[in-house]
Parts: structure tokens; sequence; C-alpha cells
């Protein structure tokens, strides 16, 4: 995952962490465009893997709402959320407890 640690930080991400098997990557910015900064990601990492990498964002607000959906969860580190995008950027997914 230092590849894509890297390609993170070059972007001038900061708190970057990576976790393995999954691909995920939590990072800091200042950056407001979510959907600009996902093309932006996509391609840095399209050039430093060499293969396309589809990329979606979700904010700490957007994981807020979602723990706050469910009662059961009283904080983010409880809950494991599984989503994918359809080509147009929603979300389509499930919530796993």
């Amino acid at each position: 995952m230092s590849v894509l640690r890297q390609t993170f930080e070059s972007l001038g991400f900061f708190e970057v962490a990576t976790f393995l098997g999954s691909g995920n990557v939590v990072f800091e910015t200042r950056a407001k465009d979510v959907r600009r900064l996902e093309k932006t990601i996509e391609s840095e990492l399209k050039q430093a893997l060499g293969y396309s990498v589809p990329v979606f964002i979700r904010t700490h607000a957007e994981l807020e709402e979602i723990v706050a959906s469910d009662g059961r969860c009283r904080q983010i580190a409880s809950l494991q959320v599984n989503a994918i995008t359809n080509h147009h950027g929603a979300i389509k997914g499930k919530t796993w407890f």
C-alpha cells in the first residue's frame, strides 16, 4: 500500500491512512469539490498503478449521517459500510454490522 499512500500524499493530502486488502484510504484535505477530487485521484492512480481505479469519496459528514441513521451505532469506528457506485456516481450499497 505504499504506492497508494505515496500517491495520496503527493496530491497534498495529509493524515493519509491506507487499509490493506480493501484499498480504502482515509485522508484529510481542504478541497471542497468532491467530484473534481475524485477525478484527480483517479487520474493520479492510473499513472501510479498503470491501470484505472474507480474512486468515490465519502465525507466525514456523510459517514456521520450513516451512523446516525442506525440507533445501534454510537460512532463511526463501530460501523462497516460496503458501498459501490454506479457509472453516474450514485451510491448503491448495504450496511453490515
